[in-house]
């Protein structure tokens, strides 16, 4: 126990830095390795020869794992977004404040453009378009070694796409060619595709355009009826 005279007071703004800290921390350890092992479990259900039964259960415990996957996500959303209430906040709110956030956790100049006028997604679609911006930039300050992003929103009548662009040293086709593998950025990667999958949306990796680096880009439809993609 620290002595009463060793200890010093931690203000307010101090602490919800840390545990923005830890929460980012969890958020890209612990939810990651959450949905990889639900992956790793579908998949030795879906393997050939497995008995029917074990098969179910296998089923049952990978639904459970990504369940608990995305609640934990949920929560760590809240903790990194803080605590002001979310009917208060726009989509593009939210989105400003996870890349301003996020990229505060490197040495990032990152840009927010906004295209468009298009009605805002449902509360899923509006969910990963926020996550795809803060783990998009999150990848970026981890593994891009870039010093400039820009984030594109294109608010379309039947669709909205967020785009993360980086000047940084990763290349698209390495990538994809890898998304499949659970490790590391690969792994928020995957659950980003399954998500937008399961919304009826989709997820490109490509050239960075004017920035040379890599382009995250989802897609998700809003409430109109959607076109194609």
């Amino acid at each position: 126990m620290i002595p009463a005279d060793d200890q010093t007071e931690m203000s307010s703004t101090e602490l919800r830095r840390v545990l923005r800290v830890a929460a980012a921390e969890l958020h890209d350890g612990v939810a990651q390795e959450l949905f990889a092992a639900s992956m790793d479990v579908e998949e030795s259900a879906c393997a050939a020869g497995v008995p029917a039964g074990v098969a179910d259960q296998l089923g049952r415990i990978a639904s459970n794992l990504h369940k608990s996957s995305l609640e934990l996500r949920g929560l760590l959303t809240g903790m990194l977004e803080g605590n002001l209430p979310r009917q208060r906040m726009t989509v593009v709110d939210r989105i400003r404040a996870c890349v301003e956030q996020t990229a505060s956790r490197g040495d990032l100049t990152v840009d927010v453009r906004l295209e468009g006028a298009g009605p805002d997604p449902g509360p899923d679609g509006a969910e990963l378009v926020v996550r795809t911006a803060r783990e998009g930039i999150a990848n970026v300050v981890k593994h891009a070694e870039a010093s400039e992003a820009l984030v594109t929103v294109r608010r379309g009548r039947a669709w909205w796409t967020i785009l993360v662009e980086d000047d940084g040293t990763g290349e698209a086709a390495a990538i994809r060619a890898t998304l499949s593998r659970s490790a590391g950025l690969k792994i928020g990667l995957a659950s980003l595709t399954a998500e937008a999958q399961r919304l009826g949306g989709r997820l490109w990796l490509s050239s960075a355009g004017r920035l040379g680096g890599v382009g995250l880009s989802v897609s998700v439809p809003t409430a109109a009826t959607p076109e194609r993609l």
